[in-house]
């Protein structure tokens, strides 16, 4: 046996799921929001913990560019942090695309991203079609 499969061998995996939600909440706190899911994924416990922390969602709300106006108006329409993270994600990546010109003109399907379109607000949609306005 090597050193490396002793000291896994020795680990004991239970002391790690009883350590307090604030310690793992300062260690989720690290990650990005990608991982962040990910990391819900993994057991019902950390699940739980990372999806009602407001204060991790809300740190990476604070990440997002150019959204500030639409994080206010979710919280203002009493959405958690997570669903406002979650929607604003959706909608910069789509508009970022948008803007690169990745969906103007497609030539077929295959042309659009296989992931589905996220919901746009009227604002949203202005900018969108101000964008093709000017390509054309």
């Amino acid at each position: 046996m090597t050193s490396e499969e002793i000291s896994q061998s020795e680990f004991d995996y239970s002391r790690a799921t009883h350590l307090p939600g604030e310690i793992w909440l300062d260690i989720f706190s690290h990650l990005d929001a990608i991982s962040l899911f990910a990391a819900c994924l993994t057991c019902k416990q950390w699940n739980t913990l990372i999806s009602g922390s407001g204060s991790l969602w809300k740190e990476q709300c604070h990440k997002l560019k150019d959204c500030k106006k639409y994080i206010k108006k979710d919280r203002k329409a009493g959405l958690h942090w997570k669903e406002v993270f979650r929607l604003n994600y959706s909608k910069i990546g789509l508009k970022r695309h948008w803007k690169e010109g990745r969906f103007s003109n497609p030539k077929s399907l295959t042309d659009l991203p296989e992931r589905p379109f996220c919901h746009l607000d009227t604002d949203s949609w202005g900018e969108v079609f101000q964008w093709e306005l000017d390509r054309t």
